[in-house]
């Protein structure tokens, strides 16, 4: 191409060149800042732009992008975002301004003539570099892996064999289903059970208490006299309502904890 005299042909491959670098389709970008109540976020795309000399530039911050949060069947996942964050700005072919206005699930049509420009990009999280791998476990095939990358915090889900692993930060970690070394206790049922358990042993201590004081007035002129006796009665009968009230003061908090941990 002869710059000092472009030809029509020159001229229309320059409008050509010029119109495929103005189309955005996916870019890398870096989070500058996240907000929580709307769930957008602004974005500066991490690839230069270049003019048609061929100088870069750095392309303008994606304001209030939104967040691909997965949604669906009533169910989400959501978090936050970081500052540093990497994302891949996904840009639309026409403007979302509309879609993002109408009612859900009613087609649209687009009111500006605007395409592929980064006004109109969503966040798809998840994006890695190499310098910045995904860190957390090993890859694991068995296991569906969810938590922080510091292994502080996570849940895990067997996949071919069914059990849940709930990992925090104190001294050990919560395994439920068929790999957990012990039972989860259902609080309401045990409850109930312990209830009943009570109440037969209150009547049981009534029924001892009854039968100390038939043998005491059978024999009358035992070495243990009556009042010895009845004392002794007594004072077992409030011992065993004191362990009573202990028993169920440690069952109440056990019962709080949920799950036994490991």
């Amino acid at each position: 191409m002869s710059v000092d005299n472009p030809t029509a042909v020159d001229a229309s491959e320059q409008a050509r060149l010029s119109t495929m670098c103005s189309i955005r389709t996916l870019i890398p970008g870096v989070v500058v800042s996240y907000d929580p109540a709307l769930r957008k976020a602004s974005v500066q795309p991490m690839r230069l732009g270049s003019n048609l000399d061929g100088t870069p530039y750095t392309l303008p911050i994606v304001p209030a992008a939104p967040i691909l949060w997965p949604r669906f069947a009533g169910m989400i996942i959501v978090g936050r975002l970081n500052p540093g964050d990497t994302v891949m700005l996904a840009v639309s072919d026409r403007e979302l301004d509309q879609f993002l206005i109408s009612p859900p699930s009613v087609p649209y049509a687009s009111v500006t003539p605007r395409t592929h420009v980064l006004t109109d990009a969503v966040c798809v999280l998840g994006l890695s570099q190499d310098t910045n791998p995904l860190k957390g476990p090993p890859s694991n095939p068995t296991v569906l892996h969810v938590g922080r990358e510091d292994l502080l915090a996570f849940m895990q889900i067997g996949i071919d064999v069914p059990h849940t692993v709930l990992q925090g930060t104190g001294p050990g970690s919560i395994r439920l289903g068929l790999v957990a070394a012990q039972p989860v206790i259902r609080g309401t049922l045990f409850a109930t059970a312990l209830g009943v358990w009570l109440g037969a042993f209150a009547a049981a201590n009534g029924t001892l208490g009854a039968a100390f004081a038939t043998w005491a007035g059978i024999f009358p002129n035992t070495l243990i006299s009556n009042t010895a006796l009845s004392t002794a009665v007594d004072a077992w009968v409030t011992a065993i309502g004191l362990a009573n009230g202990i028993l169920v003061t440690s069952t109440a908090a056990a019962l709080s904890t949920k799950v036994l941990t490991e």
